[in-house]
């Protein structure tokens, strides 16, 4: 079965709260994503209270940028933190369909950021 079927992208948009009868979404790259939004994230993680938000935002996005330091959480939180992730808007893998596979798909398209000067992005 082709991974770019209709099913797969309905499912996609429905999992982004998307009109599932849309062309395509669009989306933040996770790269890009805010200290606001990281910390967003960083909630469900219930860090310890004593540590400063400067820290558990920088923590927070190192998970967040490096998913092969995600060994510390247990899955259902870090489901939870990927869960977050898409609900703020940010492009994120799904069914082992990478970020540059959705955006090949034509399902999503990846906003520009003016801070960025390259078109490249992380396969999340």
């Amino acid at each position: 079965m082709k991974k770019e079927t209709l099913q797969n992208k309905k499912t996609l948009f429905a999992i982004y709260n998307s009109d599932v009868n849309s062309d395509m979404i669009e989306l933040n790259k996770l790269e890009d994503i805010t200290d606001e939004d990281v910390f967003k994230v960083a909630e469900l993680l219930l860090w310890r209270r004593n540590i400063l938000k400067e820290t558990i935002i920088s923590q927070t996005k190192e998970l967040i940028l490096n998913p092969s330091k995600v060994f510390t959480l247990r899955q259902e939180d870090w489901a939870d933190v990927i869960d977050k992730i898409r609900e703020l808007g940010y492009a994120y893998r799904w069914n082992s369909i990478s970020v540059k596979e959705q955006v090949e798909y034509g399902w999503i398209k990846l906003k520009q950021n003016e801070k960025r000067t390259n078109n490249e992005y992380l396969c999340y």
